[in-house]
């Protein structure tokens, strides 16, 4: 059995604990950022494409993308990569206005990304720059691609490339500016090499520093001296279309791959689209376009900008092959929203603005957080958190060592709770800003839990019946099912006294195994204490039964059986969430001998009779 040590709870009837809140971001944007126009409302995490489809949304940060008709965003993050359960290029319209996938959501590997997205670059790269994705593998046939040259300097850069004389490069010299990118394409002339796979490598420079990406390539055998292209856009070619959201910006990047040269085109509106006769989507009033201006290619990456925050866009995908054939994918996703109270400014010192943003990620399966701060100007940063309003006097909450435009910090925090955020930011002159906001954690996930309760004594303080001894029974209730297995017939109880549940089925204790319960677990155990009651009649032939009263307590008469009934219930829900480091030891206040993951004492009061369970629970492995 695992063992997860809870201190001992006293619970009555009623009390459970419940923590309700919603979760917020919390970002400053870039300087410029417009106005955000009317907002739509994003999707909810998990919802499935359309009737009894198979989809897995794509997350931004949190934020879902909606598979649409075709399974965009598809492919896998990172280089390569196609979708084999998708049947590309065709648009499902179900006519009810949602979107199916009609594949199977599984994903060939081709490219061997394995589901993370691609790492930036520029943190490697000591501000030189830099080329992915290293190794690039092309599909199979495939005699184009491209890789992406990224300039992770401050300042602008010139650049080169070279490579086999077989291999045409799209451009032999550049300049990028500082965190620009852009993309090299090539071309193979495979006509020397054999059937097989073969490799070569592209060369970028820059004064005093060379940069080499090895390229994977497969030249097919069905047609000797000829690489077979794989088929065209008309049965579809887009193989990856995938969203990656930027920190601080409510912009996003977007990749794309097709399996033969192409050129692409992108629209992204915030009016759903409509579609043409062959059923194909297209946006009668799309807000922006981006494309890879007429040039063919395999690889195209580019950023989605200026986009509005806490918007929702519908976003449509189309690549061209040369030989005019098209194929198209389209989804929806919803930008970040920023924190009200919080803005942006110019670039400048910290006397004017010298925060660019400031970025809280959740971490997975935790209420913690990851603030990630970006600042114009080398700068110190310290951030204070509190449910009230923070004290920037005292001491903080997380703060750097030293100058840098760039921080990040982990937050230890806790579950449904809202959070006011001060980060204060002190520049090389001294001079200071603060930006102020709040946040929200989620609600602590729902868990399920296979466990083990058992009633180990009941103490009887008050039977009901006086001086006299009473005629009691008990049942016993877990997760709303009654288990007349456990249940404790009648006895004589002469209170107070002590009723020992040892059945010798645990050592001490009656015990009943739940499954997949959640992480609240109600109990209730129920006393009942009969009084004038006829021996010629017996317990037996009262209509009754013994199915447990609805009610906490109460009495009733039952005149064919000569008898009155008189019950109390002790009752509570018990958290079964993982222990937060409470200052009792497990068990305490419980008999010696008596040990469990969850102890808890029930007791029943304010009428009669009265009376405490003393019960454990253990999470079974």
């Amino acid at each position: 059995m695992k063992r997860r040590r809870f201190g001992v709870v006293v619970l009555s009837f009623g009390v459970v604990a419940a923590l309700v809140a919603a979760f917020a971001w919390l970002y400053w944007p870039q300087a410029g950022s417009p106005s955000a126009p009317r907002s739509q409302s994003a999707a909810a995490p998990g919802a499935d494409s359309g009737s009894g489809a198979v989809s897995v949304p794509i997350v931004l940060e949190d934020l879902p993308v909606d598979p649409p008709a075709g399974g965009f965003p598809v492919g896998e993050p990172g280089d390569g990569g196609t979708d084999a359960g998708q049947d590309q290029g065709q648009d499902v319209d179900q006519g009810d206005g949602q979107d199916v996938d009609p594949g199977d959501g599984q994903d060939d590997g081709q490219g061997g990304d394995q589901g993370e997205p691609p790492a930036d670059p520029c943190p490697d790269a000591g501000g030189r720059l830099a080329v992915t994705p290293d190794p690039l593998t092309l599909p199979a046939g495939a005699t184009s691609g491209s890789v992406t040259i990224h300039n992770c300097g401050a300042e602008s850069r010139d650049w080169t490339s070279a490579t086999k004389p077989w291999v045409e490069l799209a451009a032999d010299h550049g300049t990028l500016g500082a965190g620009e990118t852009h993309e090299l394409g090539f071309t193979v002339d495979d006509s020397a090499q054999e059937p097989g796979d073969y490799t070569f490598k592209i060369k970028v420079s820059e004064p005093g520093h060379n940069v080499y990406v090895d390229v994977n390539a497969t030249k097919s055998a069905e047609k000797p001296g000829l690489a077979t292209e794989p088929a065209g856009c008309g049965t579809g070619c887009i193989t990856k279309a995938w969203l990656t959201p930027r920190h601080g910006t409510p912009d996003v990047g977007l990749e794309v791959r097709t399996s033969v040269s192409a050129k692409v085109f992108v629209e992204l509106g915030t009016q759903p689209p409509s579609h043409d006769d062959q059923g194909r989507p297209y946006l009668p009033k799309a807000e922006l376009k981006f494309s890879t201006d007429h040039k063919f290619g395999i690889r195209w990456d580019t950023v989605l900008t200026p986009l509005q925050p806490g918007t929702g866009y519908h976003i449509i995908v189309v690549a061209v092959d040369q030989q005019g054939k098209r194929s198209t994918e389209h989804g929806r996703f919803t930008t970040t929203k920023p924190v009200t109270g919080l803005a942006g400014g110019a670039a400048g010192g910290c006397a004017s603005n010298c925060v660019a943003s400031a970025v809280l990620t959740p971490k997975p399966e935790s209420a913690d957080h990851t603030l990630t701060v970006r600042g114009h100007v080398p700068a110190t940063f310290a951030v204070y958190v509190s449910e009230q309003a923070p004290q920037v006097g005292g001491d903080p909450t997380a703060a750097s060592d030293q100058p840098s435009t760039e921080w990040t910090t982990e937050l230890d925090l806790a579950y449904g709770t809202t959070y006011r955020i001060v980060l204060r930011a002190v520049d090389e002159q001294s001079r200071t800003q603060f930006k102020q906001g709040q946040f929200t954690t989620p609600d602590e996930p729902e868990h399920e839990h296979d466990v083990l309760v058992t009633f180990h004594k009941i103490h009887v303080s008050d039977s009901a019946d006086g001086a006299l001894r009473g005629e009691m029974r008990f049942e016993f209730e877990v997760g709303g099912v009654q288990h007349a297995e456990i249940a404790v017939g009648e006895r004589k109880v002469n209170a107070p006294e002590w009723i020992d549940l040892d059945r010798g089925d645990r050592g001490v204790g009656r015990s009943v195994a739940a499954y997949a319960v959640g992480d609240h677990l109600p109990i209730r155990v129920q006393a009942w204490e009969r009084d004038r009651h006829d021996d010629d009649f017996g317990w037996q032939f009262c209509d009754r039964g013994s199915q447990m009263f609805d009610e906490a307590s109460g009495r009733v008469e039952f005149e064919e059986c000569d008898i009155d009934i008189e019950w109390n219930t002790a009752a509570a829900t018990i958290d079964l969430h993982p222990d937060t480091g409470g200052a009792l030891p497990s068990c305490y206040g419980m008999d010696d001998g008596i040990t469990g993951d969850v102890c808890a004492i029930l007791e029943a009061g304010g009428a009669d009779p009265s009376f405490r369970v003393y019960l454990t629970i253990d999470f079974i492995e």
